[in-house]
């Protein structure tokens, strides 16, 4: 008998695998929508109510220092080194299952492995055969636990934030049998983003988007994630260069309000005329290349010094004081990047509450142990707040909305 098997699937979308048997197609939805839980939310099933300020700020910096060293390690190895990696899942959003998402491959009807001569097999991580032909994988995120089990197709019903449902046949996904991450009946996926053949998003068409609003508010409940060609694909484009199966993009300067900094050319070590960057979900900080951080860092403590205290804290640019309160109205801190598109950072998305009466700036020298990076930057998700990220495989374009998420609510 079959052996049920986790879903090795999307952190923050609810998939429901459905045992009975639907009419088999070749449709595809236009666009699927899903809410995107924050590990703090109250929404989450991992939220604990006596979290201080300061616990939630060491999680959220151990996870960025954590995810910035793994992210080096994967990018060290291709060859475009200003990649946008969404072929992970993020890591500062947790899972969210409904009870009963396990698959009784047993009881479907429309369950089937893939076998290693399968083309797909080939794309899969750790892609190995077993006793019976079939395609194995085997996936580590961030030095955590693998998922471990075969390729499978499967016919999946989406459940939308709006209460409908989209049933999609044949959909390619990791039927894990190992799971190191599965407590209380949820589990912890990797959900691809990137335009390989195994990615959701390329079954699913080739538009994705995501909308991230506030997340120190825990209360904050319109973050949301788009698939399909419906995804919301507005604003400014910048162009998105695919190389080794990562996104690469072109940062070209820094402005903090009508300042446009003077950034030192000659550190920048990109292929092209701009410097290497990453926009990336992972993290919650962002790691500037060395002359970046310099050059913006001196900048906004020359602004901050004239009106607060300066605070002590390791390596961050801290004060004391209050983010709503302290830094109401200070000026926008805008990344230009090719093709004139711009995102404009507010003090909510330049800086966090460290602990209850200490501020600091959410931005860091690029560095993992004692190595510095000078041509290596990632954007991360305190900077994209407020945000709607569109992306457009087909046209090779990557589009920024500055928007309050709640407006794109259905």
């Amino acid at each position: 008998m079959a052996t049920a098997c986790g879903l090795f699937s999307l952190l923050l979308l609810i998939l429901a695998i459905s045992a009975k048997t639907i009419e088999a197609s070749t449709f595809r939805p236009k666009r699927s929508v899903t809410k995107l839980i924050h590990h703090d939310s109250i929404l989450s099933p991992y939220y604990n109510p006596n979290d201080t300020i300061a616990d939630r700020t060491e999680r959220t910096m151990k996870a960025s220092a954590t995810w910035m060293a793994y992210l080096y390690a994967q990018i060290a190895r291709n060859k475009c080194r200003n990649d946008l990696q969404l072929n992970l899942v993020p890591s500062v959003f947790e899972p969210l299952f409904m009870p009963g998402s396990l698959l009784d491959p047993s009881k479907s009807s429309t369950y089937a492995t893939l076998s290693c001569r399968d083309t797909v097999c080939r794309d899969a991580p750790g892609s190995k055969c077993n006793w019976l032909n079939q395609c194995m994988y085997n996936q580590t995120y961030v030095g955590s636990l693998p998922s471990v089990g075969v390729l499978a197709t499967e016919q999946i019903i989406i459940h939308n934030s709006d209460g409908s449902t989209n049933a999609v046949p044949y959909v390619v996904f990791g039927c894990s049998h190992e799971n190191g991450n599965y407590r209380d009946r949820r589990f912890t996926g990797i959900f691809g983003l990137g335009n390989g053949i195994t990615s959701f998003v390329t079954q699913m068409g080739s538009k994705f988007s995501y909308c991230i609003g506030n997340i120190a508010d825990s209360h904050y409940k319109y973050n949301q994630l788009v698939i399909g060609d419906g995804a919301n694909i507005e604003g400014s484009s910048t162009p998105l260069e695919v190389v080794a199966g990562h996104y690469c993009v072109t940062l070209e300067g820094i402005s903090v309000g009508e300042k446009r900094l003077n950034i030192d050319s000659t550190a920048i070590r990109s292929k092209r005329k701009g410097q290497a960057v990453i926009i990336d979900s992972g993290t919650a900080l962002t790691w500037l290349a060395k002359n970046l951080y310099r050059a913006l860092g001196d900048e906004v403590q020359s602004l901050l010094d004239r009106v607060l205290i300066p605070f002590w804290r390791e390596s961050f640019l801290c004060y004391k004081g209050r983010v709503d309160q302290d830094l109401t109205g200070f000026t926008l801190v805008t990344f230009h990047f090719a093709g004139g598109a711009d995102l404009e950072l507010d003090s909510e998305s330049m800086f966090y509450q460290a602990t209850p009466y200490v501020l600091c700036m959410a931005m860091r020298q690029a560095s993992t142990n004692s190595n510095n990076f000078t041509d290596f930057s990632v954007v991360g998700l305190m900077a994209q707040q407020y945000h709607n990220m569109g992306y457009d495989l087909d046209k090779h374009e990557l589009f920024f909305q500055r928007i309050d998420c709640e407006l794109l609510v259905d």
